[in-house]
């Protein structure tokens, strides 16, 4: 902590337990830049206390929400954002061996960046498990949620650990994408012509192939890079929406990583 100064640029990848207290140590060194896990914290509390001090001192903390990374993601906004209109979409994502906490936080804040979320409610939600992962102690989420948007949509989230492939599928009022992240492929279909689905093999940006530009872009002055990704009040949604879960559930106290 000692070597922390206003010219540092800090990465904070513990696991979620200690989050909080080594970014409140490390807000205090005031850094020029903090790039963060998630979920920042373990609780709405916590966050609140983080984006005070964050407000208060001027700090720069980026979320790395890495599916806002992802060309194919970035290509599928602009056409949505290019698009006159998308009410009544519908975003499904589905988790299979994946933990609805710290992988479906992801996809939570891919559906509130795609199509500028800014309130939600739940239509419904399911609990079915917590399963320990891969570190000892540490527990994650089996379940699911339904939620309705103030963009007049939906999206449902929700994981299993069944086989199913990854798949995420936005339908929108006359195309189809389905992406699946793991096997780097996207399909397109346009409802009109239903005979045809066009396949694209995309590209996958790893966190090693993007992390060096955005610490660069942080002590270059710029922050262009670091800007792709969403700061502490812009990731504020997608954590609530989870704490929103995890307190229906009793699970607030849940060790997740």
């Amino acid at each position: 902590m000692d070597e922390i100064d206003d010219d540092s640029v800090v990465v904070v990848a513990t696991t979620t337990k200690d989050r909080f207290a080594i970014l409140e140590r490390v807000m205090a060194r005031k850094p020029r830049a903090i790039i963060c896990e998630k979920p920042v914290a373990q609780g709405s509390d916590d966050y609140q206390k983080l984006l005070e001090i964050g407000h208060r001192d001027r700090i720069r903390v980026f979320v790395n929400f890495t599916l806002r990374i992802q060309p194919f993601y970035q290509k599928i906004k602009s056409e949505i954002n290019g698009g006159t209109d998308y009410a009544d979409y519908v975003f499904f994502s589905n988790l299979p061996r994946s933990g609805l906490a710290c992988v479906g936080i992801h996809h939570i804040d891919l559906l509130c960046w795609l199509f500028g979320i800014r309130q939600y409610e739940f239509i419904g939600s399911h609990f079915l498990g917590t399963y320990e992962q891969k570190r000892n102690g540490f527990f994650d989420v089996i379940g699911g949620m339904h939620l309705k948007t103030d963009r007049n949509g939906a999206g449902v989230i929700s994981n299993s650990h069944s086989t199913n492939v990854c798949a995420v599928q936005i339908i929108l009022r006359d195309v189809v994408y389905n992406v699946f992240e793991g096997q780097r492929i996207v399909t397109r279909l346009n409802k009109a012509d239903t005979n045809r689905v066009h396949v694209e093999t995309v590209e996958y940006r790893y966190v090693s192939s993007y992390m060096t530009d955005i610490i660069e872009s942080c002590f270059s002055g710029s922050y262009a890079e670091a800007k792709r990704l969403p700061d502490l009040q812009e990731s504020l949604l997608s954590h609530q929406i989870l704490f929103d879960y995890l307190q229906r559930h009793s699970l607030l106290d849940l060790n997740f990583t």
